[in-house]
């Protein structure tokens, strides 16, 4: 049994090992600026299984040129609902487009979206939570950003999603200065021929939030008051004072396992005094899960709050918040703690060509991007318990995880991930933690690591949602780019019933990030 497991692991990640991003080369110490853009589609879906219901997917995409195939981008991507009854149906998974261009600023595009998820609709809605979408259309270009409009399908395949609709779409280009494989991380390359930085935060985030009495949930009773999430934020400063933001967050603490929120926002900053600075945000986005009722699933978020430097880069931020659902009456009060790490890139544009010695006082880090497929297996003293409904499936899921080295042998670590096959489907989690790699011998390393965040829906009797999950495997690295991992470990939610033991299998991406 053990043996057909990993065999269906192999089998399921086939995918994983054609599919990693690309990004710039590094031949003889030259670089070049990757393409890249976000691009943000809308598309109304109609559940002909459930009367004619229409939903309102709204997925935003991070894409990445390839070099050797300057049509075709791949990156990311995330669908959720903003308009319906289904707040809370959330996917993410791998995604492409196919760009041709044609006459007087117009181009053809056609592209898939491969991923798991769902949410607010059970096994009965999105089966599994294995999800494609197709499209094709046509965009106009400009230098404000391309809107495109075309014809999608999305297809729950084990499930009883299947919509054919028009889609219309927003895209922004730009450029990051990415080294492919990991280049020597000792050295600091000096010049002063490249002046200008690129500003950014990335930090962890704990919120509560405390609801008013009278708000109802999914089910019609008394919304419980309080929820506890945790999650990642990304923030980018524009200029001197404007950022734009992007944040994840789930439940880990209360009675709402499940719910999830990814927003999209902007905001300004100004330091009132040294190292302390105020903050005004404002942002948007799917969420829902974990029967709160956000009706079509789009939530606003308003807030305030001051960083203050506790060290060079380091910075912890207090925020007060306001959240509210635009088409149900869920709202909440909210009070946010953010541990940031602030660094900052080169600033490139589409005809930047350097040598990285041109690169000033930047020092290069070491990342990993894997695409990953785990699957869980029911502890003998838990088969029973650990899910409401279909106790006897294991569960198979799809994310991607991202490793950070802070040292030649550590390095932190977070990952995303949604069933996509057991009956599960609308189960996601969000971990964060940290991991060790030792070399062993020629190309083989061997991998540890530890983790803990959010994790619901899908039936997994995760109680208020908080979850720890270890690892343990090999890494075989088949290229200085390209590793695949194969990885064992258990997961465990601290106050539910559910536990399973993980196998894993992912197809890795090595690259290099200039920093300082």
């Amino acid at each position: 049994m053990l043996i057909k497991r990993f065999y269906k692991q192999i089998v399921s990640a086939l995918m994983l090992v054609v599919s990693p991003y690309y990004v710039a080369h590094a031949e003889d110490n030259l670089l070049r600026a990757t393409e890249a853009k976000f691009d943000l589609t809308f598309e109304t879906l109609t559940l002909d299984e459930f009367q004619g219901e229409t939903m309102g997917l709204l997925g935003g995409n991070f894409l990445f040129q390839l070099d050797d195939y300057p049509w075709l981008s791949l990156g990311a991507a995330s669908y959720g609902t903003v308009t319906g009854e289904r707040g809370g149906f959330i996917t993410l998974g791998l995604a492409s487009d196919a760009k041709i261009s044609l006459a007087d600023n117009f181009s053809a595009h056609t592209g898939l979206f491969v991923g798991a998820g769902g949410g607010h609709g059970g096994y009965q809605l999105q089966g599994g939570g294995f999800m494609l979408r197709g499209h094709m259309g046509l965009s106009m270009d400009s230098r404000a950003g391309n809107a495109s409009v075309g014809l999608s399908r999305v297809s729950f395949p084990n499930g009883h999603v299947d919509s054919s609709q028009v889609y219309a779409s927003y895209s922004y280009d730009f450029q990051t200065l990415l080294g492919e494989g990991w280049l020597e991380p000792k050295r600091k390359y000096i010049s002063d021929l490249w002046p200008f930085d690129s500003n950014h935060h990335f930090g962890v985030v704990y919120r509560t939030y405390d609801v008013p009495q009278g708000v109802k949930n999914a089910s019609g009773g008394a919304q419980f008051s309080t929820v506890g999430l945790v999650g990642v934020e990304w923030q980018h400063e524009l200029n001197d004072w404007l950022f734009m933001s992007i944040e994840s967050e789930g439940a880990m603490q209360g009675q709402s396992n499940g719910y999830m929120q990814i927003l999209l926002g902007a905001g300004m900053f100004y330091e009132v005094v040294e190292g302390s600075s105020l903050k005004i945000s404002a942002s948007a986005g799917v969420a829902g899960g974990g029967n709160v009722d956000t009706g079509g699933g789009l939530l606003t978020d308003v807030g305030i709050g001051v960083q203050t430097k506790l060290s060079e880069g380091l910075s912890l931020e207090i925020e007060a918040a306001w959240a509210d659902s635009v088409l149900s009456e869920f709202k909440a009060r909210s009070l946010a703690i953010k541990f940031s790490q602030s660094y900052t890139t080169p600033f490139v544009t589409a005809d930047d060509e350097l040598d990285i010695t041109q690169l000033q006082n930047y020092a290069v880090k070491h990342l990993r991007v894997r695409l990953v497929n785990q699957t869980y297996i029911a502890l003998p003293s838990s088969t029973e318990t650990w899910r409401t409904h279909h106790a006897n499936r294991d569960v198979n899921l799809l994310g991607f995880q991202t490793d950070y080295f802070i040292g030649q042998h550590v390095f932190l670590t977070g990952q995303g991930i949604a069933a996509y096959e057991g009956q599960a489907g609308g189960y996601m989690t969000g971990l964060v933690g940290i991991g060790a790699s030792y070399p062993l011998h020629g190309v083989l390393t061997a991998e540890a690591e530890a983790l803990v965040g959010a994790a619901g829906g899908g039936g997994l009797a995760v109680g208020g949602g908080l979850v720890w999950q270890v690892n343990a495997g090999l890494s075989y690295q088949y290229s200085d780019d390209y590793s695949v991992l194969l990885e064992a470990g258990r997961i465990k939610a601290v106050k539910g019933e559910f536990a399973a033991n993980v196998l894993s299998l992912a197809a890795s991406y090595h690259f290099s990030l200039f920093m300082k």
